[in-house]
């Protein structure tokens, strides 16, 4: 296909896709949920600017939506039984095309209700297990994912609800005597609606909060970072085999560069469930508390990480969503959080709207495949013809190499692909069945919000 051809497609899809698109700021927030619902990127909840009773019942009836392929946020009206108003620091998971929110506090107490976000109806309902008794503890700044039908939940900050524990638990000497951080592991089975809490195997991560916790496969799932009282920050990355349960540790001591400690920080999975998959980690809280802006990337399989050029809008309390454009060609959505010190106080820390997009290409270097960051936008580039035509231009590359189809094709296939998604979303119909972090395009959704217990990093 000549330049000219796919530059008047690219143009004409542009039209089609903002035609009917007003524009829309987002709010700025931190310690929110994010996730992935069909081929767009959902947030609800967290701080805001607001504090107020009103404003935190307005947050709880209403989410804000990013499309990746039109680069627009748009606001939606939800309905049912939400998280409680208010609601910041739960962790978040997409599953069979619905978002799910764990945990979390209302700013009176921890919580360890389960919601559910349907994406055909926009409706919110609180899942109702049948052993209720065998839920995770109320906490905050835990970390969950989507493993298979299930959802995995590990670590956080909160309260056991007995005189012990399945698992660790540290005392907190901080607040009171009652809180503390905890491993705990839980899953909940969504066909069953039963919670577990599984026995696991080897060298597991210690009790911690504001860490992440990314599936990064159909059996595997990466810890990296976190806080809890003895070790303050950490950076230590621990792998664990959800089909054993059995943990392992990465070894520092084979040379090379490392990311510093943090907490609070974000990450995803640049290619979920397929070959070379790595790890992408942005920002977080250092040790004083400052806002990090590097990034850095995993190479899981080879237990080697890699420093990003270059460096993000420092920030904390954030989310990272990726998104698969074609084979060998992920987005990824970074938004909100805090880009200033810990200033102690949940209402006094200034909160972003920041929305960069990474955009990351799968290339051979020294005979070996690694993700190369080809771009980085902000803000007001966003939408932009230039560079919307620039991306499908990629994209449509990236589909040629890796297929054979062509370009032509590849650009068709998306473009019918997009029609559809309007289609059911102007019927009221949410995204595709099955695509959670393990679906067809789905490249994990694994941000995990964070800050620190009292709020901070």
């Amino acid at each position: 296909m000549s330049p000219a051809l796919l530059t008047l497609m690219a143009s004409t899809l542009l039209a089609r896709l903002t035609g009917s698109s007003t524009k829309y700021e987002p709010l700025p927030r931190a310690c929110h949920i994010s996730g992935r619902v069909g081929s767009k990127v959902v947030v609800q909840g967290g701080w805001t600017n607001d504090f107020s009773d009103k404003s935190r019942q307005q947050l709880s009836s209403v989410v804000e939506i990013f499309d990746p392929y039109s680069e627009l946020w748009e606001q939606r009206q939800v309905e049912g039984d939400a998280p409680s108003p208010g609601t910041y620091a739960a962790a978040s998971a997409s599953l069979c095309g619905d978002l799910f929110s764990f945990g979390g506090t209302d700013g009176r107490q921890r919580l360890n209700t389960l919601h559910r976000l349907d994406s055909k109806t926009w409706c919110w309902s609180q899942v109702s297990p049948q052993n209720a008794d065998g839920a995770p503890m109320p906490k905050t700044l835990c970390a969950v994912i989507a493993f298979r039908n299930s959802l995995v939940v590990l670590g956080g900050y909160g309260v056991p609800r007995g005189p012990t524990e399945p698992q660790s638990f540290m005392q907190s000497t901080t607040f009171t005597d009652d809180f503390g951080w905890t491993d705990e592991l839980h899953i909940y089975n969504l066909s069953e609606g039963v919670w577990s809490c599984p026995a696991t195997t080897g060298e597991r991560p210690p009790p911690c909060s504001s860490h992440t916790f990314t599936a990064v496969d159909d059996r595997r799932a990466v810890v990296f970072g976190g806080k809890n009282r003895e070790k303050g920050k950490m950076n230590d990355v621990y792998i664990i085999d959800l089909s054993t349960m059995k943990w392992s540790k990465l070894n520092k001591s084979g040379g090379g560069p490392w990311p510093e400690e943090r907490s609070g920080h974000a990450a995803c999975c640049l290619n979920y469930g397929q070959q070379f998959p790595q790890l992408l980690v942005t920002g977080g809280a250092d040790r004083r508390r400052q806002p990090l802006e590097d990034v850095w990337i995993l190479d899981i399989d080879r237990g080697k990480w890699r420093k990003e050029r270059p460096t993000l809008k420092a920030r904390f309390a954030h989310s990272l969503t990726a998104f698969s454009l074609a084979p060998g060609l992920t987005e990824v959505v970074e938004f909100g959080g805090t880009s200033e010190q810990w200033a102690g106080s949940n209402e006094t820390q200034p909160k972003i709207a920041d929305t960069t997009l990474l955009q990351f290409r799968l290339v051979e270097s020294s005979g070996q495949s690694q993700w190369e960051l080809l771009s980085v936008v902000g803000n007001t580039q966003h939408g932009s013809q230039k560079r919307m035509i620039e991306k499908f231009r990629y994209t449509a590359e990236s589909w040629q190499q890796s297929t054979g189809e062509g370009e032509t094709a590849g650009m068709e296939r998306r473009q019918l692909e997009r029609e559809r998604d309007r289609e059911r979303e102007e019927k009221g119909v949410g995204g595709r069945e099955g695509e959670g972090e393990g679906g067809a395009a789905a490249m994990s959704s694994k941000s995990q919000p964070a800050a620190g217990e009292a709020g901070g990093g």
